[in-house]
């Protein structure tokens, strides 16, 4: 009887670390799982920054093409002034010759 509670308990034992093993290597499987979200979470972190700069390199652009064209509309209303003023000299000197013909 003693041989059957020893062979009992080393049976016990035996189921015992093999818990503990299918625990550790449920653990080990979850530590992965946890790394590889993790990587994830890096990778898409670094894929978020890459378009927030892409984003702001286009943002910049956008913004100097704005001013240069405000420039060029403010220079071309300038231009347009002065165009409209030797347009209005043009046609007073015209009424003068015509008032002298």
């Amino acid at each position: 009887m003693a041989a059957l509670r020893d062979i009992e308990e080393v049976s016990y034992g035996l189921l015992s670390l093999l818990g503990a093993n299918r625990a550790e290597a449920q653990l080990r499987r979850l530590l992965e799982r946890h790394e590889q979200m993790v990587e994830r979470l890096l990778e898409t972190q670094d894929d978020a920054d890459q378009r927030l700069r892409e984003v702001l390199a286009v943002e910049e652009e956008v913004a100097q093409s704005l001013l240069e064209l405000k420039e060029s509309m403010r220079q071309e209303g300038t231009r347009l002034q002065q165009l409209d003023d030797e347009l209005q000299n043009a046609n007073k000197e015209d009424a003068c010759l015509q008032a002298r013909l």
